[in-house]
């Protein structure tokens, strides 16, 4: 699913004024009535923790860790995509640490599932950090 909300100038575009947004992904847990989480440094960017982050991707295989990125203790997310346009970036990262509600009314695009085998990772991986 992606969003977006107000942001920075670094990943502005206009949108009928002169607000600043940037388009966020995330990944929903849980549907109720209406965080892929994309760094271009991954979680070798200064002040993220990488025992909280997991790589998500839509390749065949995870994408290697980027240059002078820490190792992550959660296993990799493979999401299906919705078409073969529809793909992460290999900087891609989730934040099992940060839960966020998505209002009803947001308007997102979905740009694919978890795929069955690591969706049980997924969400066991999320209580582990959640809970920790």
């Amino acid at each position: 699913m992606l969003t977006w909300q107000p942001g920075s100038v670094d990943n502005a575009f206009k949108v009928r004024s002169r607000e600043h947004t940037e388009i966020r992904q995330y990944v929903v847990v849980r549907d109720k009535p209406k965080e892929n989480y994309s760094l271009c440094r991954g979680v070798a960017k200064t002040k993220v923790d990488p025992n909280v982050h997991a790589i998500i991707h839509t390749s065949a295989q995870p994408p290697p860790l980027l240059e002078q990125e820490p190792s992550m203790p959660w296993s990799p997310i493979k999401v299906i995509a919705k078409s073969p346009e529809e793909k992460l970036a290999p900087a891609s990262r989730v934040s099992l640490g940060k839960t966020c509600s998505v209002e009803w009314n947001t308007k997102v695009k979905e740009i694919g599932k978890v795929d069955k085998d690591c969706l049980v990772t997924l969400i066991s991986d999320w209580k582990s950090v959640m809970n920790a």
